[in-house]
């Protein structure tokens, strides 16, 4: 029986490498940055189509309950809650745009580190 214990480094003080020859390192590292970029790209137009609807169901239903009786200034305030419903959703989408460039970016690089 040979009893022989794994040892990385040969007699002389090398080391020994055991990888695939030809191997590429960094490749899942850009490619799950990849991914999340996707995601985030995906997440930005959702709160996109998120902030479009609720705006326009508040527009919705204060220009049913006050246009018959012509009050503008409900309405006017029914628009301005809408304005704000899409501005804080363009502000989630905003922030979700941001990270996928980001992640973009950190694909990118370690796509050139690894050419």
């Amino acid at each position: 029986m040979n009893n022989t214990s794994y040892d990385p480094y040969s007699s002389n003080g090398e080391l020994y490498h055991y990888g695939v020859k030809g191997m590429r390192w960094g490749h899942k590292k850009a490619q799950q940055y990849s991914q999340k970029a996707t995601v985030s790209r995906q997440s930005a137009r959702e709160w996109d189509e998120i902030g479009k609807y609720k705006s326009a169901a508040t527009r919705n239903k204060y220009q049913k309950k006050y246009a018959k009786d012509g009050d503008k200034e409900w309405l006017e305030i029914g628009e301005a809650k809408a304005q704000r419903q899409e501005a804080k959703y363009k502000k989630y989408a905003d922030q979700d745009r941001a990270d996928a460039n980001k992640q973009a970016a950190k694909a990118k690089q370690y796509k050139q580190q690894v050419s």
